[in-house]
């Protein structure tokens, strides 16, 4: 399944989009400062990256 999703074009940008919007909705939920979308977009696409172990390449090619 993660073979299917990481060969996709769309993985990198769709994985950046998601994580993005789910900061934004914590910043809307929690107004810190450090409740920042990009911040939390960020920690997130990486904490998938190393889970799920993909490589940063697939990932960096898939979101250009």
């Amino acid at each position: 399944m993660i073979n299917m999703l990481t060969q996709s074009a769309f993985f990198g940008t769709f994985l950046s989009l998601l994580s993005f919007e789910i900061g934004v909705q914590c910043k809307k939920r929690w107004n810190y400062a450090l409740v920042n979308p990009l911040l939390i977009s960020i920690v997130i696409s990486a904490l998938f990256l190393i889970v799920f172990r993909v490589d940063y390449n697939v990932y960096k090619n898939s979101s250009s």
